[in-house]
């Protein structure tokens, strides 16, 4: 049970991007990151694919041929947060294999979590829900995907903000699965160049690091898009991490046709099942 739990975990780890104030809306946009820990151990390839303005597509991969997620997540009207997001495996046809599904409700922050385990028997079910304090809310295994969406969103990209965070955490009570962390609250300390990229720094704290004392790390957001260009906080987000760390590697612009191809790269050379 514990490694599916964990195989459902990594599945909902990535997210979405937005409309955003500062820019055009980035439909096609294809960002990739590296996540780790924040020394570079345990890395792991996240590619976000914007295919629609509601709907963005995350692949997690950590080698070629091995188990990869993919997640597709539908924003709400506004492009500030996800509404449902469905958890998956990527499959030989670069597609996705579905296995579950996470709700956010607005009007209560309640959100749900219902998911069929793969390699569970059939009609083995897990259920779990959380009420998230404030919104926007991101669920934090999605490596600050959700997060981006919102931020890119913003009518001022320097103001201070806070989320509303939640988190996959696998224990003994898969009824335990979501858990709510509390606000989590970013401060603008300035301009910086970032990997020779203009870029506005925030420090990031509060409740949802409590663990940590409050105390999250810097994050870095792109001065002219507005996503996420890197962040070094303190939280990790999945069992095997200490901390957190994402660092962007790539953008680039395509579409369906495009985004399939990134996919089958994954499976280039792997063989027959």
């Amino acid at each position: 049970m514990m490694t599916i739990l964990k195989m459902t975990a990594t599945a909902l780890a990535a997210g979405a991007f937005a409309l955003g104030a500062q820019a055009a809306e980035p439909v096609g946009q294809i960002l990739s990151y590296t996540r780790s820990n924040i020394d570079g151990s345990e890395p792991e390839t996240i590619h976000v694919y914007r295919q629609s303005h509601t709907r963005i597509v995350v692949n997690k991969r950590v080698s070629p041929c091995t188990t990869s997620a993919l997640v597709t997540a539908d924003l709400d009207a506004t492009g500030r947060q996800a509404a449902r997001l469905t958890a998956g495996k990527l499959n030989r046809q670069g597609g996705q294999d579905a296995f579950g599904e996470i709700v956010h409700d607005a009007a209560t922050g309640r959100v749900d979590l219902r998911i069929n385990p793969p390699g569970a028997p059939p009609g083995t079910e897990i259920k779990a829900s959380t009420v998230v304090e404030g919104q926007p809310w991101m669920l934090y295994d999605f490596d600050l995907a959700d997060f981006s969406a919102s931020l890119q969103a913003r009518p001022d990209p320097k103001a201070d903000f806070s989320f509303g965070a939640a988190l996959l955490w696998p224990g003994e009570d898969p009824g335990k699965l979501l858990k709510a962390l509390g606000p989590l609250n970013a401060r603008f300390v300035g301009e910086e160049t970032w990997r020779g990229r203009p870029a506005y720094r925030f420090e990031v704290g509060g409740p949802a690091f409590a663990k940590k004392g409050g105390v999250g790390g810097p994050l870095w957001l792109d001065k002219t898009a507005g996503f996420v260009l890197g962040a070094q906080w303190s939280l990790p987000n999945h069992q095997e991490y200490r901390d957190y760390s994402l660092t962007l590697d790539q953008t680039r612009t395509g579409d369906d046709a495009t985004w399939t191809a990134l996919m089958m790269e994954h499976w280039t050379g792997c063989g027959s099942k």
